[in-house]
This record gives structure tokens, C-alpha cells and sequence, in this order.
């Protein structure tokens, strides 16, 4: 069948663009190996991004039941309140289902997540948000609904494994593809800071698709997230290239041997990350990429530029100039507020 092979930076662009011009064949699975993405394509055009055509195989979709469907047949809710107050999208961290449940629908709960054990026979817990993400580990507190009793997880990603604690250490599936961009954009050799770096996504992820980094010190403050990430880079065989340090980066990046220490920094604690950039800039060498995150305090904000002001604001501050490179929305982190990305280059 004709594929068009694109490399992971590209994918979601890609994917935008088949869906919004009816290319994408939709009842095929999408195919990947270490650093493509092929997507079966009903002919060929002209992609407005690097990528080409070439033959592939792909395996057919298998016809089921969507969530939405099995919960309408069982009669577990009604179409009103499936159209009302259902949130049908969920996250999965290995075996564990994370739902978001709505108030009125809280006596239904238990059958709503029965239900994605019989869809998903690979999940054997389902879990409900309790609360938001927030405390100074910036943690989500989850509940569990039916199942396993257990929030202890193995998660894959990128060739790479993760066993953690749900509740003590942040995690979101939704940024794998940003630790995969990240990844394919580092250089070899290069001196890497993973800052706020929990259970050791960002670091591990970057250290096994580019292997000839030179050094990687990985920060984080939240000792169970530490001990977590410890566990993690001896899973992964990867004690030799990473050095996990626990404590609060401000003062960890005052230490004279972080003093134009880094090629790449990244900074991926949306709500805060602003508040280290004092900290993160005179530890950054002349050229290197620093991956800002951010999510603004107000609805109706362009977070983009938002996240301009502050770094063009902390480098005033440090004397150091800089150049945008890349710009985007990682996701909605809710209604009318974005969490968003910048890669910033330093240039002096």
C-alpha cells in the first residue's frame, strides 16, 4: 500500500494534514519504526513538510464497540447523559486507565469503568482524577474505581520502560510525542539538564534515541519521584549517562560546575518553570536550546506570547540574547487555557 514516511518531528503535522484533506486511509493501524511514522495514504500530493511516499504494509483495523457505544447499549447512561456530562477520552499509563468523572455522574462510576476493562482486556485498573494537579511536587491525587488495587504501573515508551507510582510522580501519556521531538532534535555530545525531571521520562526517552549524548544530570525535587527515577535509569541500563541529582534546582544550578554547562535544557513544569529561568540561563552555554513549558494563569491568553515576554524578560535580566526557533500547543490543559512549548536558542 502507498505510505507516507515522515520522521516523528513532523508526525502530528502530518497527521493534521492527511485528516483535514481526506488522504488518511481510515481503517488501517499506523506502522512506526525507531524514528518514522508511516501513514497509509489513498494517493500521493505534495506534504508542505519533509517526508516521501514508499510501499508499506499495514495490518487492518479490527471492528469493535467504541466506549461511547458499549456504555449506550448496556444501558449504563443514557444518550443525554453521554452527550452532557460523559468525558470519553482517558489516559493510559501501562495497565491503568485514568478517567475524568463528572459529578453527576458519580453513582455511575463503577460501571462506567467496568465497562473499559471488558472493551480492554490489557488494563486491569481504572482510576478517576480526585484532584487537580497541584502542591509543590505537582502532583494529581488518583482514586481507584474497579480493579487491581494497586496505582504501581510499568509503562512503555520510545523503546524505553517505567515502573512508578501513579500518585508520586507526575505523569501524562500526552507528552510522549514531546519527549520524542526533543529526543530526535539533540546532537551528540551534547551536555543535557532535564530539570523537574519526575520519574525520568525526558531523560531516559532522550538518552536512548540519541545514545551519544555526553552527559545528562537530571533534577528533581520530589523524593519519591527520585527514587522512581533512580529505579528507572538502572531499568533502563542507562547509570552510565545520566546522573540523577534530588533537590531544588535553583541552588543545585548555583554550583559552579553548572556554570556554562549545558547544550540543552529542558523545563517541563508549565505552571512554574518561568520561575527558574534566573536559575536555568547562566547554566546554559552560548548556542544551546532551552524547551521552555508553560500554562498562562488566565483564560483567553495567547500563552505563546505570554511565554515570549518572560524569557526575553529573564534574559534581559542575565544580559543573554536569544532567538525563538519553534512554537507550539501541547495540549489544552482546559477550557480556554493551553499548555505550549518554546524552543529558544541562546546566543551569546
Amino acid at each position: 500500500m502507498l505510505a507516507l514516511k515522515v520522521e516523528f518531528h513532523y508526525a502530528q503535522k502530518a497527521l493534521d494534514y492527511t485528516r483535514k484533506d481526506q488522504l488518511l486511509l481510515p481503517n488501517y493501524l499506523f506502522v512506526k519504526d525507531s524514528r518514522f511514522l508511516y501513514l497509509p495514504v489513498s494517493k500521493k500530493f505534495k506534504p508542505l513538510f519533509p517526508a516521501s511516499f514508499v510501499q508499506k504494509t499495514f495490518p487492518a483495523k479490527r471492528e469493535r464497540l467504541t466506549f461511547e457505544q458499549k456504555l449506550l447499549q448496556e444501558r449504563i447512561l443514557t444518550p443525554k447523559e453521554l452527550d452532557t456530562y460523559f468525558v470519553s477520552s482517558f489516559d493510559v499509563a501501562g495497565s491503568v486507565a485514568i478517567l475524568e468523572i463528572m459529578p453527576e455522574l458519580q453513582e455511575k462510576e463503577k460501571a462506567i469503568a467496568q465497562a473499559l476493562l471488558q472493551l480492554h482486556p490489557n488494563l486491569t485498573t481504572v482510576a478517576k482524577k480526585a484532584t487537580a494537579t497541584k502542591g509543590k511536587y505537582r502532583i494529581r491525587t488518583l482514586q481507584i474505581i474497579t480493579g487491581k488495587r494497586t496505582l504501581v504501573t510499568r509503562y512503555k515508551e520510545n523503546g524505553c520502560l517505567f515502573d512508578l507510582n501513579l500518585n508520586e510522580a507526575f505523569f501524562s501519556p500526552r507528552l510522549s510525542f514531546e519527549r520524542s521531538r526533543i529526543a530526535h532534535l539533540a546532537k551528540p555530545k551534547e551536555n543535557v539538564l532535564a530539570l523537574f525531571a519526575g520519574a525520568g521520562f525526558y531523560p531516559i526517552v532522550l538518552s536512548k534515541l540519541q545514545p551519544s549524548t555526553q552527559h545528562i544530570v537530571a533534577i528533581e525535587l520530589n523524593p519519591k519521584a527520585v527514587k522512581w527515577m533512580k529505579h528507572n535509569v538502572k531499568l533502563n541500563k542507562m547509570e552510565n549517562k545520566i546522573e540523577v541529582i534530588q533537590g531544588d534546582a535553583k541552588p543545585i544550578l548555583r554550583s559552579p560546575r553548572f556554570r556554562r554547562f549545558a547544550d540543552r535544557i529542558i523545563m517541563p513544569l508549565p505552571h512554574s518553570a518561568f520561575e527558574f529561568l534566573d536559575a536555568a540561563l547562566p547554566a546554559a552555554k552560548k548556542g544551546c536550546t532551552i524547551h521552555f513549558y508553560y500554562i498562562p494563569s488566565s483564560p483567553h491568553v495567547d500563552a505563546i506570547q505570554e511565554a515570549k515576554q518572560l524569557v526575553l524578560n529573564a534574559c534581559q535580566r542575565r544580559l543573554r540574547k536569544c532567538r525563538f526557533i519553534y512554537s507550539h500547543v501541547v495540549k489544552t490543559y482546559s477550557p480556554h487555557v493551553d499548555e505550549v512549548v518554546l524552543d529558544v536558542k541562546l546566543l551569546n
